[in-house]
């Protein structure tokens, strides 16, 4: 008995196609401006230029990097083939050619056979470490992270493969970790930490805590550590104003069909936590609330068909939601605010609810006054889908937003919907 959710209505209501299209264009949009800042290129021929990198928070590393002398020159694009490294952001970027893994797939996952395959190129590798003992990382386009040492000059992938293995009939997860004995050998003048080197994951966070170890080991100078980006979590309060239209739409003899509602009025608050994702200048985020949300709407309708003969019905609809909303947020700073766009998905769950109807019948000499509830099954649980924008001035935020939601009636022949507007000020911690 359950209605799906529809969020392309008439008379100017949100549609889903064109609140993907909206999303979908803006990282065309934030992607095509220019960010060039103070950085450095050193050439084949070990000269270091100092100028400008057109930097892009990585997230991948990338194929080739634009670089500007003075910010009024035309851009030079940079290949690892050209430049020996560049550095941008505190970020070092070190052009090499290396053994990488071939097609690697998501996770280090590799075919079924377990044979690490493997190929040449050149490329830029962002380094994590340098100094008498050096750690790079490699993340492609499909997301998987490989890591290199640098042994003699040359680069050392260290190797790590996952794949499936048959067994009894099942499927098992394999790992080889060939890394472990590269790292043993390549620290082989600090055998204390061989315990350590054991139990080190293949991920950055580990591999560079293991290096700093070999390091305090050593009592040796580390000249160059990669500062890891910080994407702190901001969490607050938010408060403001609702205001809820409730409308029903079907076919029968429902006096809800034909029942204008008044628009509520409402106190709305809550709580959010906002989870930024990496290497985007924090311009895109997971936004999530957990807010309560009320409304008590009225409406009358009068089935008249003469001054002897009539019903009038005297309808009460009110909920309390508690309510959690997850959306994708993108945020682009201008001058010292930021302005943000956001759209996802809503869920309410009851916890309290007003349903009743006071019907008024005249039929000639009887006159009759009874009640009823308006609906006799309602749903629980409300889904809703929601879009909105807004701006932040330090830890204060602004923000207005639109909700539809899925309504209360259960009935297939009956469908609810409730449109809510926002206007939210938010103060983050």
């Amino acid at each position: 008995m359950n209605q799906s959710l529809s969020i392309f209505t008439r008379n100017g209501r949100i549609s889903v196609s064109l609140l993907i299209l909206s999303l979908a264009l803006i990282p065309t949009v934030a992607l095509s401006q220019d960010n060039f800042i103070s950085g450095y290129v050193v050439t084949n021929n070990k000269d270091t230029i100092t100028g400008y990198v057109d930097y892009r928070n990585w997230s991948v590393n990338p194929e080739k990097i634009a670089f500007k002398a003075h910010l009024t020159d035309d851009r030079i694009l940079f290949s690892p083939l050209d430049i020996i490294c560049f550095s941008v952001a505190g970020e070092l970027y070190e052009s090499g050619i290396i053994i990488g893994k071939k097609n690697a797939g998501e996770n280090n996952k590799e075919s079924e056979s377990g044979i690490l395959r493997l190929q040449r190129d050149t490329i830029f590798l962002q380094t994590l470490i340098t100094g008498e003992k050096s750690l790079y990382k490699y993340r492609n386009r499909g997301g998987t992270n490989v890591f290199y040492i640098k042994r003699n000059g040359d680069f050392e992938l260290l190797g790590y493969n996952q794949y499936n293995v048959q067994q009894n009939g099942k499927t098992y997860l394999a790992k080889d970790k060939q890394y472990v004995a590269q790292l043993i050998s390549y620290f082989q003048d600090c055998p204390s930490i061989v315990a350590a080197i054991q139990s080190t994951n293949y991920s950055a966070k580990y591999l560079e805590k293991l290096f700093l170890t070999y390091y305090a080991c050593k009592n040796e100078p580390i000249a160059f550590k990669n500062q890891t980006e910080e994407n702190k979590p901001k969490w607050g309060a938010l408060s403001g104003i609702s205001v809820t239209s409730l409308n029903f739409e079907g076919y029968g003899n429902s006096p809800l069909i034909n029942t204008k509602f008044d628009q509520s009025t409402n106190i709305a608050a809550g709580v959010f936590l906002e989870i930024f994702i990496p290497r985007n200048f924090q311009k895109w985020s997971i936004y999530n609330e957990l807010a309560m949300s009320t409304y008590k709407v009225k409406g009358n309708y009068n089935d008249f068909t003469s001054g002897e003969n009539y019903s009038t019905y005297h309808t009460t609809i009110g909920h309390t939601h508690l309510k959690t909303v997850n959306m994708i947020r993108f945020s682009q700073a201008v001058r010292r605010t930021s302005l943000f766009i956001n759209a996802g998905m809503t869920n309410g769950f009851v916890i309290n609810e007003t349903n009743s109807m006071t019907i008024v019948s005249k039929f000639y000499n009887s006159e009759n006054t009874r009640e009823q509830k308006a609906l006799e099954d309602t749903r629980k649980y409300e889904q809703g889908l929601a879009i909105g924008f807004g701006s932040i001035y330090k830890a204060m935020s602004l923000q207005w937003r639109l909700e539809r939601g899925s309504g209360i009636s259960a009935y297939t022949n009956l469908k609810s919907t409730t449109n809510r507007h926002y206007l939210l000020l938010g103060y983050s911690f």
